[in-house]
């Protein structure tokens, strides 16, 4: 196989096994938008930084949109007024934090279990800080007209996502018809996004170094560094990630083991164009800091202390 059939292959499995999380999150996001009431939301959830980030960690459990499925869906949860410690801990946790990742490593990795516990404590962790920190940005941009049926809302966090909000034809249709529209909307603008990524990911895949890179690693933080990295040009998605693992395992320390799973489960190839089509570049720079020294430090601490 030479390298242009190679990096079609790697291509469609790219988008055929991230596509389906993000329409799922396309469909949650519409449903918020459509069936909830503005505001309705946001105000049955706590403002508390520390309880709304603890209860953002947790939604994957019951929206288990994984990755890709996560960004239509926080962006939704913005633009209805939810509190940005619920917003930003949801979007970090739940790649990891939901039934299907889970089970899904235990299975990739079965004897283990202590690497499935601890990426899953160092994601809550992790996602309770970052809800915390991106809690304090006072957004102001949000605007909520209550003298309209219809409200119009945006964020200086977002670049994009007031879909069907002040549109007056709005008030002539169902709520079905609605979602729908909403529906097809974010699927092609997004879908776009993915699709793009997906192209990206397949080439640097296919050039990828990746017996070379292993064989860098001299010492643990190198290490913890070169499977970071590993992990977001790869792209290989939360709920299959850990797969990765399972024939180099020997080969490197616990510590780089949990690195590659932590960061690229939020941030890859893949995830960035879709990020950077949602969100601005100044909230994806703090991000992607605060997840590389958060996960360099769990990386530590795991390899170091619980290895």
């Amino acid at each position: 196989m030479n390298w242009s059939q190679q990096a079609i292959t790697l291509f469609f499995s790219n988008l055929v096994t991230a596509l389906p999380w993000l329409l799922f999150g396309v469909v949650v996001s519409s449903g918020l938008l459509v069936f909830l009431p503005p505001q309705k939301l946001a105000n049955l959830l706590p403002r508390h930084r520390l309880v709304g980030s603890v209860l953002g960690s947790c939604i994957g459990l019951i929206l288990p949109v994984c990755q890709y499925g996560n960004i239509p869906v926080a962006r939704r949860l913005i633009l209805q007024g939810v509190p940005l410690s619920i917003v930003f801990s949801f979007l970090i946790a739940a790649p990891t934090i939901n039934p299907v990742t889970i089970w899904l490593t235990h299975k990739a990795l079965p004897n283990y279990s202590n690497l499935l516990l601890y990426r899953i404590l160092a994601t809550w962790l992790m996602a309770i800080a970052i809800g915390i920190i991106f809690s304090y940005y006072r957004d102001k941009a949000i605007v909520f007209d209550e003298s309209e049926s219809l409200t119009y809302t945006h964020s200086t966090l977002l670049k994009t996502g007031s879909f069907f909000i002040n549109d007056p034809e709005n008030h002539k249709k169902s709520p079905l018809i609605l979602f729908i529209n909403n529906l097809i909307r974010e699927s092609i603008e997004l879908g776009t996004w993915l699709i793009l990524g997906s192209a990206i990911a397949a080439i640097v895949q296919t050039f990828l170094p990746q017996y070379q890179m292993i064989q860098w690693g001299q010492n643990a933080l190198t290490q913890i560094l070169i499977m970071l990295g590993l992990g977001f040009l790869l792209s290989l998605g939360s709920p299959y990630n850990s797969f990765f693992l399972s024939p180099i395992l020997t080969n490197f320390l616990l510590g780089s083991w949990l690195s590659f799973l932590l960061f690229s489960s939020v941030i890859d190839l893949r995830g960035l164009q879709l990020l950077g089509s949602v969100f601005t570049v100044k909230v994806i720079l703090y991000l992607s800091l605060l997840l590389f020294l958060f996960t360099l430090f769990f990386s530590l601490v795991f390899g170091f202390y619980f290895a």
